[in-house]
C-alpha cells in the first residue's frame, strides 16, 4: 500500500534548533541529541543505512573514551604538577647556606668597594667588552679585555664612570660581548654568585633570597660550597 504522508509526533523529537544553539564543543549528549533527531525525523522511504547507523555508534563510542582519557589526563597532570611544586619547595631549603651560581644579567654596586662581573664563554675568544648600563639605559662604564679562555671568567669593576667618577649604588645591567681570532662572536652569559639566606614563596613558588636579591629555582646553573668570598 503505497504510503502518502507520515508526520513525525512534536513529543518524541529533539529540537535541532535547541542543538545547534550550544556554542561550546560537541559532548555525548549532544552527539545523542543529534543522533535522536536524526532518527525522528528521517525520510521512511530512505531510512539510515546500517552501515551509516553502525558508524554513528562507534563515533558515539569513541567520543565517550577521549572524553574518559581527557579527564584521566587532567587528573593526573595537575597530581604531577603538585608532586614536582612540593619537591621543588622542600630542595629549596636545603639550598640555605650554600653558595649558589644563577644566570642574570644584573650586578649590584654599594656605596663602596668594587663589584665582579661574572660570565661564561662558549669558546675562546681573544676580544671582550662589558658594558655596564644604568637604569635609565646609559653606557655609564665600557671594560675591555683579551684572551680569556673557554668557562667561566670574571671582569672587576671599581664603580667608577669611563670619566673616573664614582657612580651612585644600585642595580646595573652588563652587556657582555665577544669574539675570536676569526671575528666571530662568541656566546658570553652573565651570571651571579652568593651565599643563599633564605626562602621566600609567592604562589605556591620558592624564591631564593641571596643578600638583597631574588632568584627563582630555574635561575640557578650551579650550586658550590664554597665560600664566595
Amino acid at each position: 500500500m503505497p504510503i502518502t504522508e507520515i508526520a513525525s509526533s512534536g513529543t518524541t523529537g529533539v529540537s535541532l534548533d535547541l542543538i545547534g544553539s550550544r556554542s561550546d564543543g560537541l559532548s555525548q549528549a549532544d552527539f545523542l541529541q543529534m543522533l535522536i533527531a536524526q532518527l525522528t525525523n528521517q525520510d521512511p522511504l530512505s531510512p539510515m543505512e546500517g552501515t551509516e547507523f553502525t558508524a554513528q555508534l562507534a563515533q558515539l563510542s569513541s567520543l565517550e573514551e577521549l572524553q574518559k582519557m581527557s579527564g584521566y589526563l587532567d587528573g593526573s597532570l595537575q597530581a604531577n604538577l603538585l608532586l614536582a611544586t612540593s619537591i621543588n619547595n622542600s630542595m629549596a631549603t636545603t639550598l640555605i647556606g650554600k653558595t649558589i651560581r644563577a644566570e642574570s644579567d644584573t650586578i649590584e654596586l654599594g656605596e663602596s668597594g668594587d663589584t665582579d662581573i661574572h660570565f661564561t664563554l662558549g669558546s675562546a675568544a681573544t676580544e671582550v667588552t662589558v658594558d655596564i648600563v644604568d637604569e635609565d639605559g646609559e653606557v655609564v662604564r665600557t671594560l675591555s679585555t683579551s684572551n680569556l679562555p673557554t668557562g667561566e671568567n670574571s671582569m672587576l669593576w671599581d664603580g667608577r664612570d669611563d670619566a673616573g667618577n664614582r657612580v651612585g649604588a644600585g642595580t646595573y645591567t652588563v652587556r657582555v660581548t665577544a669574539k675570536d681570532a676569526e671575528g666571530t662572536s662568541v656566546s658570553a652569559i652573565p651570571f651571579v654568585e652568593g651565599r643563599v639566606t633564605g626562602v621566600l614563596y609567592r604562589d605556591g613558588v620558592a624564591i631564593l633570597t641571596v643578600g638583597s636579591r631574588e632568584f627563582a629555582l630555574g635561575d640557578i646553573i650551579a650550586v658550590l660550597d664554597e665560600d664566595p668570598e
